[in-house]
């Protein structure tokens, strides 16, 4: 038996062997890429199709015709699959073979032909076009063109998800949710540690807002107390982002927006009282529960957005006496009694720190011919009055004991000290704002219901110390006040606290301010030789075109025909003409002659902003900085301005961001 199967296995042999030689000729050898070759005769017109089903793209080849042979030869090793061409395509090709290396694939074609080749992934079509064609060559196949279309938009987005990924690895971006319950609405604000981009969008009753990086976003303070407006919210993350998931009752439509790129609020109109109305029955019902030592009563407070007990305490009721012309309301408390005293438009608010409520005072024509209103507001251990003036007084407030006395009339009986701001840095060495009050005591958020901003008040003991003008700063303002500091923010995250006797004002990484002390704003500190080349481009606008060019005409005839001292003034007023209307170049013109017979030296720094502005204006941000770099230029705030502008056009946007917030106090004084 052992005999007869060793016959049978050595009958088996020779065919063994070629079948595995025919095999090893037809599959691909290690590490070979498999191709495929395809081919069609179109209409007027045949298409060949190589394609590597395996890959995302063609490996790299070369390809040309020789002796009417189409060859492809590849840099790395293939092996293709042929059909029968000759058979397939019988107008076009003969035979096709791959070289004996697998690097090369030869293609005998019939007849010469224009040949057209489109790469398409990792496809290429070779399209065989006859000498006599005409128009446009072939497209591809539209579900070819819409398959790479869908190919390159899943591709940006895996290259926009890695992006994401990599930025949370080297940003560690992190958003901190605050949440404001105000009397008519919830604000929800995000604030993130790095810029990002948020959107929102809303089908019904569900919203969404999408942020650009892939974190977590903690929302459970916001979950555990929502208002009946808001029935569900969620956040999630995924590849793409973060988003915050929102179920809304019927009807209600949230407001987002961008503050900056850090910083986005979603507001929620929601039921409630809204601020406290301050007519007589209003305040008489107040004033009621005050005395009747009740339990207290919450009430909606419009300065904080929060709910307060009603103060307790003994009432203080004020009272009024005329000195002169000058009607005074005295406010006579028991003890020392910290204030701040400020006015908006008509309105005369004053805060009190005491527990003690404050009621109207007792009917008073004098009063009532300069105010309408006298009303009371309780919150908490805060009392704060606001009086409604009819007629313009000065208001001034001064201290006799303890009784705080405020003064409406056309002089000022007991002048305000002036409250200075300077600064000093902190131990980082970053910029710190302090104003000297002597005695201050408390920091209060102050929502004004009249203007819809928030204010940050500090009340101070007597004697009365304020800002006597409004400073403007990068990151805040002081507002002019009778008694106290008054702040308006700029930035969500400004701080103001009391140390010692003084208020300080600080932000995280310090504030913005010049380097020179006080502030750089038109009115505040501004000298005329920070100012000296000024050009009031608003004053020259012209936006009618007869009118332009019929004061332009005068003012070349005056131009031309000036003499002496009359005629610098005139061709510079003719320049700057020129710049406010946009007509930089012919400006220069003018400019030039101007140096050239210069006999006036005190418009030297007028003649050369002038130019600075026009080359800037011209798109020569080179020329004009050679003007604005020199040192007496940049001692003059209005070359701030400019010369930001000619640094953002030569991308040096470091130097023009230190410019532009030197230039800040005066930029409002260009036409926009």
């Amino acid at each position: 038996s052992a005999i007869l199967a060793g016959i049978r296995w050595a009958r088996w042999v020779p065919a063994l062997l070629t079948a595995l030689a025919v095999l090893c000729l037809i599959a691909p050898a290690a590490g070979a890429e498999q191709g495929q070759l395809r081919g069609s005769e179109e209409d007027g017109y045949g298409r060949l199709i190589l394609s590597f089903p395996e890959r995302d793209s063609l490996p790299a080849y070369t390809m040309r015709v020789d002796n009417g042979v189409l060859s492809l030869e590849f840099s790395e090793e293939i092996a293709v699959m042929l059909p029968d061409l000759g058979a397939e395509m019988p107008g076009y090709l003969s035979v096709a073979r791959v070289d004996p290396d697998g690097r090369g694939l030869r293609i005998g074609m019939r007849s010469t032909f224009t040949l057209n080749r489109i790469e398409a992934g990792e496809q290429l079509y070779i399209d065989l076009l006859p000498p006599d064609w005409q128009g446009e060559p072939p497209a591809l196949p539209q579900a070819v063109i819409d398959a790479l279309a869908e190919r390159a938009r899943l591709a940006a987005i895996r290259a926009e998800q890695a992006r994401k990924a990599a930025g949370v690895i080297e940003l560690n971006p992190q958003a901190t949710v605050r949440i404001g319950r105000n009397p008519t609405f919830l604000r929800v604000q995000f604030d993130w540690n790095v810029p990002t981009t948020g959107t929102y969008v809303q089908d019904g009753d569900m919203g969404m807002i999408g942020f650009e990086w892939p974190v977590g976003i903690d929302l459970r303070n916001l979950a555990v107390d929502l208002p009946p407006e808001l029935i569900l919210v969620e956040s999630g993350v995924n590849l793409d982002g973060a988003t915050v998931t929102l179920q809304m009752a019927e009807g209600v439509k949230p407001r987002f927006y961008e503050n900056s790129p850090r910083q986005y609020v979603l507001d929620i109109d929601i039921e409630g009282e809204g601020p406290p109305s301050f007519d007589a029955a209003s305040l008489a019902d107040g004033m009621t529960q005050q005395g009747a030592e009740t339990e207290p009563v919450p009430s909606s407070d419009p300065l904080v957005g929060m709910l307060f007990p009603q103060s307790a305490g003994k009432t203080v009721k004020p009272f009024v006496n005329v000195l002169g012309s000058t009607v005074r309301v005295v406010f006579p408390f028991e003890q020392d009694t910290p204030a701040a005293v400020f006015r908006r438009g008509d309105t005369v608010w004053m805060m009190f720190d005491t527990v003690s409520g404050i009621a109207p005072p007792t009917q008073s024509d004098d009063l009532d011919a300069l105010a309408s209103e006298f009303g009371v507001i309780a919150s908490g251990d805060t009392q704060v009055v606001r009086i409604e003036l009819t007629e313009d007084r000065l208001a001034t407030l001064g201290s006799e004991g303890m009784a705080w006395v405020l003064s409406l009339g056309d002089i000022m009986l007991t002048p305000t000290e002036p409250l200075e701001l300077g600064r000093r840095r902190d131990v980082e060495g970053n910029f710190e704002v302090v104003a000297d009050m002597s005695r201050p005591a408390r920091v209060h958020d102050f929502r004004d219901p009249n203007v819809g901003d928030t204010l940050m008040v500090v009340t101070a003991y007597p004697p009365a110390r304020g800002v006597t003008r409004s400073l403007d700063y990068v990151d805040f303002s002081a507002l002019r006040s009778v008694h106290g500091l008054v702040v308006k923010p700029k930035s969500a995250d400004l701080d103001v606290a009391v140390e010692n006797e003084l208020a300080v004002l600080r932000l995280q990484g310090g504030l913005t301010v010049s380097a020179v002390d006080g502030p750089r704003s038109v009115g505040n500190g501004i000298t005329e030789a920070m100012r000296g080349g000024f050009v009031d481009l608003g004053r020259l606008l012209q936006p009618d075109l007869g009118l332009f060019v019929e004061q332009q005409h005068d003012m070349m005839i005056k131009a031309a025909s000036a003499e002496g001292a009359a005629q610098d003034p005139a061709r510079l007023e003719l320049a700057q003409y020129y710049i406010a209307n946009q007509f930089a170049h012919e400006a220069i013109g003018v400019l030039d002659v101007l140096q050239q017979d210069l006999k006036t030296t005190d418009l030297t720094s007028k003649v050369r902003l002038s130019r600075a502005i026009a080359d800037t204006m011209a798109g020569r941000p080179s020329d004009a900085l050679q003007i604005l770099n020199t040192p007496s230029m940049g001692q003059e705030v209005d070359a701030l301005v400019w010369r930001a502008i000619a640094r953002t056009e030569t991308y040096d946007y470091k130097g023009a961001k230190s410019d532009a917030l030197e230039g800040l106090s005066v930029v409002y004084n260009y036409p926009v």
